[in-house]
């Protein structure tokens, strides 16, 4: 059997049905390149062997799950990235089954913003820009949300700074942005792009851009200006 085990933000996210199964597994595999996490103190909960994008998405290790149980350790919960759908949909398509094991993800933990889940629309991300690459789709997602009034969450291309993330929402003019820091320890802030951007939240973290609030998310926001 293949098991999908969530691990969220952290080493204490592992739940305890997951730490008990992977404790069990014939292998136990972790991917990375989908996220930052702590793989040392990760390492001190449960043993795992690390695998490459390129192992992951070859996926050798779902026809080892045909005769043994196999484990694959995924930051956050492990079907929110779409790479993690494909290997579900070639387990089953393989005969091999599969049970996935949820943990906290970036869907769950931004209501620590005090923002209501129900209100956010389609989430995009910022890509890192380069000399001739230069995308701002994003640009165009966050305003479709702002017109039917939908908060944005806006994550952050892996290495990208919270400052540049903030200076890229520049063309959006006067709005107000909420920065979320996951990890051993959770920091929101909440203000202008130029205020926000100049704090130190290490990754990972996100940005949200709210649209009207509710008052009830306004006085919650309030309590982490800058």
């Amino acid at each position: 059997m293949l098991y999908l085990i969530g691990v969220g933000f952290k080493p204490g996210d592992i739940t305890v049905e997951g730490l008990e199964i992977a404790g069990r597994c014939d292998e136990v595999y972790f991917e990375s390149y989908t996220s930052i996490y702590d793989k040392p103190a990760l390492r001190k909960v449960v043993g795992f062997k690390e695998l490459s994008r390129e192992q992951v998405e070859d996926g050798s290790f779902v026809q080892r799950a045909k005769d043994r149980d196999v484990a694959l350790l995924v930051p956050g919960d492990p079907l929110v990235a779409t790479t993690h759908i494909s290997i579900f949909v070639s387990a089953r398509n393989a005969d091999v089954p599969v049970k996935v094991i949820h943990a906290p993800s970036i869907y769950s933990a931004v209501a620590e913003t005090g923002l209501h889940i129900y209100k956010f629309g389609k989430t995009t991300t910022i890509p890192t820009h380069k000399k001739d690459y230069r995308p701002t789709s994003f640009l165009e997602t966050i305003r479709n949300n702002l017109e039917i009034g939908a908060h944005t969450l806006v994550l952050l291309d892996i290495g990208m700074s919270l400052s540049t993330g903030c200076e890229m929402l520049g063309e959006l003019g006067e709005i107000d942005v909420v920065a979320l820091h996951l990890g051993t320890e959770t920091r929101i802030a909440y203000g202008p792009p130029h205020n926000v951007s100049k704090l130190n939240f290490e990754q990972p973290c996100c940005i949200v851009v709210p649209a009207d609030l509710h008052f009830t998310e306004e006085e919650f926001l309030n309590l982490y200006k800058v």
